[in-house]
This record gives C-alpha cells, sequence and structure tokens, in this order.
C-alpha cells in the first residue's frame, strides 16, 4: 500500500470519491462544496484541511481527510 499526499495532481481524485460516498449513503444534499471550493480548503497557502489518498497496485482505494 502507498499513502500520497493529495495536491493539484490528485484534489479532483479527492472530490470524486467524497462525491461518491455521498452518494452511496445517500447524503448528496450534504455535500455541497463545488470542485473550487474543495480545491480551495485544501490547496491554498494555508489550508483548512489535509488529505491522503491510498493506492495498491495504482488503484485508489481509500482516502483519509484530516484539519487542525
Amino acid at each position: 500500500m502507498e499513502f500520497i499526499k493529495v495536491d493539484t495532481s490528485n484534489i479532483d481524485i479527492l472530490y470524486n470519491l467524497n462525491l461518491q460516498l455521498a452518494a452511496d449513503e445517500n447524503q448528496k444534499d450534504l455535500f455541497t462544496a463545488s470542485r473550487s471550493q474543495y480545491s480551495n480548503a485544501f490547496l491554498r497557502e494555508c489550508p483548512v484541511a489535509f488529505g491522503i489518498l491510498s493506492y495498491i497496485d495504482n488503484q485508489v482505494t481509500g482516502f483519509y481527510i484530516y484539519s487542525f
């Protein structure tokens, strides 16, 4: 298993995973962030959240989001 920090190259993967999770749990109406708002939260100079993607054989297997 490999862990990769979320950055500009993979922020869309994290966004899509969160969107899919909300849909799978019938809570899509609670996920209201636009793609640009989401990117801003993780990628601005002083981010409000951080993310990690896990990979096995180059396939995303999960994610972890944290903030301080």
